[in-house]
């Protein structure tokens, strides 16, 4: 790092402001209260006949919209910009404003001083460097404000946190407070600092180059310019000698761009947007107390006001915060700012006195009030636009179909709404609609409860309950996924494949079923061509999965989507059955590979297995091959497998009647007699019962083999083999384990053990059961102990 000559930043800071050229370079940091009121001041004593801010010069077009009497910050201005070489999605860009941003200031007071406006920045289509559909990029940038060795070097020598505390310190603590021409000196001479400490890009040449020719164009469109150039702090340097600096820039991809409402949480720089201070809610208060007053804030009334109004929201969430700890954070938030020279509490004074103050007990609860505390500074503005600047393509589409399906648009109270999706058409496109803005994480609905699709047929959940509530969120989201398409269908269909390919990259073991889900998920919001994409892509990764467990549980939901009438329901184009069949081809022909399987992984492979058998036996089996499912298994049984394979072989095959029970009960013996194969005596049987339990459970051969080889081992063989079948068992349900027991006790003549209760707990045990009966739990409980309800 060159470190900065205190001389030259002095120089600096001096060539800021040259009325005897008509050019006044005004460095602000974006979002700043401090410089918004040093700004509106120097304003109104220059009378600018021309105000250049910095932004995309395509944006001159909003300026009507931003200041008209309807607009209400915090607001955004959206670039939507094509992507080179895409051919569905683009990305998104924004530039917020805010009520306190010295660029919305400068602009409202530059209006009102009769001055020309304009942005002067790069168009907004030439910023993505490297774009990220769906993910918004801000058009403004702090970085150097944030990080590097001159703001730690700083912060060392004033003690301050990070370079937010800092420039707290050092500005805006000033608000309301001194002249113009010395705040903005010193923001000059902090900023020359960051400029020689932090050399500027090629993009940031680009930039500055093209504003310079803005600057030239002003200072030349008159006989005596006024000109007022409101600029990040970090190239204000730059622009003090605009005849200097030359440079061609780059032309841009073509962008549409919108005004839209914005809101604090999205503005948060410690929610990761990348330009501004932390915790907008709070300087919006410092901006409204000094609009209010004239004069610089009541730092010790508004800490005040800060603390009451964040222990007022806990109280109306449930929670109380005793008056003695608000009384200690007040006072320790008025002693840490004397102590770091300030002139009152600043907000990291406040977080600080938080930590301290509203916990004693574990640092995980300090973490966690604080962050509430934070939170609470932050704020939840949402800002408003006026009707004239029109909405997104995307918030429109989304808008007018709500409207259609009759889902209220105007207010944001919560409403019920109960759908009959399987009888109802109006209510099936109602659902996709909900379904739709639940895959662009809109908040806009919720299912309360309702029918799980993708697990089958759910003959308890026949409607779908939502609550639905319209909101200026929901709008922010959308206008977030404004990148991804213009329609509602278009831009769910992207992001579905935006999150295929992220699951794709992270090539999680096991994660088809997941990506299969996708498709489903497309297919309830009603998608049905638009998938036609990731129904490619699925397809592409069935075929090269080797995964049974995997594929066996994408065959199920496929299959459930082939035969299924409701609203999974497939258009023909996507083809379902053709995946289906991939499904079922390419793990009948993993099932020779199984032998050379890790023993850890036999467990998930047979329950493959069983899952292949229970959707050839299902609605929709008959349309797959199930002779080549039971010639791989034949083959399996033949070749020297582990025993649970060889288990598990042999059980699918009795199920199916291909083998005799008592080729089963044969080997089972075999097994538990001590047989040579290579692994513990139960595991021929744990195969069996984990592949087709219905075997041993109907009281047949294998019942008799194995209650026969029990009966003949004393009892220290029985102990050394217990754990064994004890994990062997544990696959069965709980159903199985009763029909099973049943059948053993009436077996051998044994009734059922009698066991005396003491009366009260006799009294209470049968007070639980009829509660169980009262609440409609009787068939349960029926077939839970075997008794009629």
């Amino acid at each position: 790092m060159q470190d900065p000559d205190r001389k030259d930043l002095g120089q600096a800071a001096e060539r800021l402001f040259s009325p005897g050229r008509g050019l006044w370079v005004v460095p602000v940091r974006h979002h700043s209260p401090a410089c918004a009121w040093a700004l509106e001041a120097l304003i109104r004593d220059v009378a600018p006949t021309h105000l250049l801010v910095e932004g995309p010069d395509d944006f001159d077009r909003h300026i009507d919209n931003i200041l008209d009497p309807g607009t209400r910050p915090p607001v955004a201005i959206v670039a939507l910009t094509e992507v080179e070489g895409a051919t569905t999605l683009r990305t998104a860009s924004h530039y917020p404003l805010t009520a306190h941003s010295p660029e919305y200031v400068a602009l409202r007071a530059g209006r009102t001083a009769g001055a020309r406006l304009r942005f002067i920045d790069l168009p907004s289509g030439t910023f993505p460097d490297s774009p990220t559909p769906a993910i918004a990029q801000p058009l403004q940038d702090d970085l150097p404000f944030t990080s590097g060795d001159y703001i730690d070097a700083l912060c060392q020598a004033t003690g301050c946190r990070d370079g937010h505390d800092l420039w707290d310190h050092l500005f805006e603590t000033r608000l309301g407070t001194g002249n113009w021409q010395e705040f903005f000196r010193d923001v000059g001479a902090y900023c020359a600092g960051l400029r020689q400490a932090t050399p500027p890009d090629a993009r940031t040449l680009r930039r500055e180059a093209h504003m310079a020719r803005h600057v030239r164009a002003a200072l030349g469109d008159g006989a005596a310019p006024r000109v007022v150039v409101v600029v990040g702090g970090y190239h204000a340097p730059a622009l003090c000698d605009p005849e200097s600096v030359t440079q061609d820039a780059a032309p841009g991809a073509p962008a549409t761009s919108y005004l839209v409402r914005y809101g604090f949480a999205a503005l948060d720089a410690l929610g990761g947007y990348a330009a501004g201070l932390p915790l907008p809610g709070y300087y919006d208060r410092l901006w409204t107390e000094v609009q209010a007053t004239g004069a610089a804030p009541a730092w010790g009334a508004t800490a005040l006001a800060l603390i009451s109004g964040h222990a007022e929201a806990l109280r109306k969430d449930g929670h109380l915060q005793p008056v003695p700890i608000l009384v200690e954070s007040l006072r320790l938030a008025e002693g840490l700012a004397r102590l770091r020279g300030r002139p009152g509490p600043m907000r990291q004074d406040l977080l600080d006195a938080a930590a301290s103050a509203m916990v004693k007990g574990e640092a995980s609860d300090r973490k966690l009030w604080t962050a509430d505390f934070a939170r609470y500074l932050r704020g939840d503005r949402l800002g408003q636009v006026c009707r004239n600047a029109g909405l997104p393509p995307l918030v429109a589409d989304a808008q007018s179909r709500a409207a259609a399906l009759r889902f209220a648009v105007t207010d944001s109270t919560p409403r019920e709404r109960r759908l009959e999706v399987r009888r109802k058409p109006a209510h099936r496109a109602a659902s996709a609609f909900l379904h739709a803005m639940a895959i662009l994480e809109t908040g806009f609905a919720r299912m309360t409860s309702g029918p799980d699709y993708m697990a089958g047929p759910d003959p308890v959940h026949l409607h779908e309950h939502w609550s639905v509530a319209w909101s200026a969120r929901v709008e922010a989201r959308l206008i977030e996924s404004a990148a991804l398409g213009d329609t509602l269908p278009s831009a769910c269909a992207a992001q579905l494949l935006l999150d295929y390919e992220t699951l794709e990259a992270e090539a999680r073991r096991g994660d088809l079923p997941l990506r299969c889900r996708l498709l489903l998920r497309g297919l309830l919001a009603g998608l049905g061509g638009e998938l036609m994409p990731l129904a490619r892509r699925l397809a592409q990764d069935i075929a090269l999965s080797r995964d049974p467990s995997a594929l066996a549980e994408t065959l199920r939901q496929l299959n459930l989507v082939a035969v299924t009438r409701g609203p999974l329901r497939a258009p023909a184009v996507l083809d379902i059955r053709a995946l289906v069949s991939a499904a079922f081809d390419r793990l009948v022909w993993l099932i020779d590979s199984l032998p050379g399987l890790p023993a850890d992984d036999l467990p998930s492979a047979i329950d493959a297995l069983r899952l292949v058998n229970a959707v050839l036996a299902g609605p929709g089996g008959e349309a797959l091959d199930a002779g080549r499912f039971a010639a791989a298994l034949d083959r399996l049984a033949a070749s020297r497998v582990p025993p649970a394979l060889l288990g598990a072989a042999l059980g699918l095959g009795a199920l199916a009647g291909r083998r005799t029970e008592a080729e089963v009960a044969a080997a089972v013996a075999g097994g538990l007699a001590g047989m040579d194969l290579g692994e513990g005596r139960s595991a021929l049987l744990a195969g069996v019962l984990r592949a087709a339990p219905a075997i041993l459970c109907r009281n047949g051969p294998v019942m008799d083999a194995v209650d026969a080889h029990l009966a003949r081992i004393d009892e220290p063989a029985f102990l050394e083999l217990l754990p064994e079948l004890r994990a062997a068992f544990s696959t069965l349900t709980a159903q199985e384990t009763a029909r099973l027991a049943t059948h053993v006790a009436t077996r051998h003549a044994l009734g059922p053990a009698e066991t005396t209760l003491d009366p009260a707990d006799a009294a209470a045990l049968r007070k639980v059961l009829d509660d169980l009966v009262t609440q409609g739990l009787g068939a349960w409980l029926a077939q839970a102990t075997g008794e009629r309800a």
